[in-house]
This record gives structure tokens, C-alpha cells and sequence, in this order.
């Protein structure tokens, strides 16, 4: 995907994996495919590493301190544990419409993902 608004180049950080407490949902196909991933049957999948919000899937987080919540699977090295299989959600990012569309936000997110590189031309 492209944008004019900034240039990004994934830095692995993890960054974008931790922080504020929020969702990534999982399509069917996606479970299916994360708990092979893992060799899980997916009903233990779903029972140990997600939660339904709404009647949707989420993956669960981890609460390190008070305002900082990991995905369950960022490891301590802050290297996602299935990046192979990752969500889409997580494949996206940081190509978010609600980014996309709100300059605001998206310089908030440009100080915490360290492989977005603003346009300043067309953000400020």
C-alpha cells in the first residue's frame, strides 16, 4: 500500500505490538491457521490465547504496568512469537485507514513506531 503521508520500513521492534490496551480480531480462517501454526487443537487455541469481545475473537493481551499491555505473543525480546502467521490486522499496520485518515494520530503513532517516517510536506 502506499500513501504520501509517510515512508515505512519495519524495524521489528515491537513497538506497535505494546502500549495502550486494544484488539486484534481474528477472522475464522485466521484462528485455523495460528493454532496449526502452534499445533494446537483450536479449541485450546482459542481457550488459552484469545477472548471474545461482542461476540468476536481477540487475541489476549498481557498486562506488564499500568498503561502497558503486550500482545500474548511478544516475547521478551519483543519479537513476535508468530510473525510467520501473524493476523492481518498485525500484517497492516501501520496502513490503517483510521491512521490514513487522521493526521493527528498518525503522528502519534509516529513516535512510537520507529520505522514510520513522516512526509511533513503533507501532514503539516
Amino acid at each position: 500500500m502506499k500513501t504520501d503521508k509517510f515512508e515505512f520500513s519495519c524495524q521489528t521492534c515491537g513497538n506497535c505490538c505494546a502500549g495502550d490496551s486494544g484488539y486484534v480480531w481474528l477472522s475464522e480462517e485466521e484462528q485455523l491457521k495460528i493454532s496449526k501454526f502452534l499445533d494446537l487443537p483450536l479449541n485450546e487455541f482459542l481457550k488459552k490465547y484469545t477472548k471474545k469481545i461482542n461476540g468476536r475473537i481477540t487475541l489476549k493481551e498481557l498486562r506488564k504496568s499500568e498503561n502497558d499491555y503486550w500482545c500474548i505473543f511478544l516475547d521478551k525480546r519483543r519479537k513476535c512469537k508468530i510473525y510467520e502467521c501473524r493476523p492481518l490486522q498485525c500484517r497492516n499496520y501501520p496502513y490503517w485507514q483510521n491512521l490514513l485518515n487522521d493526521d493527528e494520530l498518525l503522528k502519534i503513532h509516529s513516535t512510537i513506531c520507529k520505522g514510520m517516517i513522516l512526509n511533513d510536506k503533507n501532514i503539516f
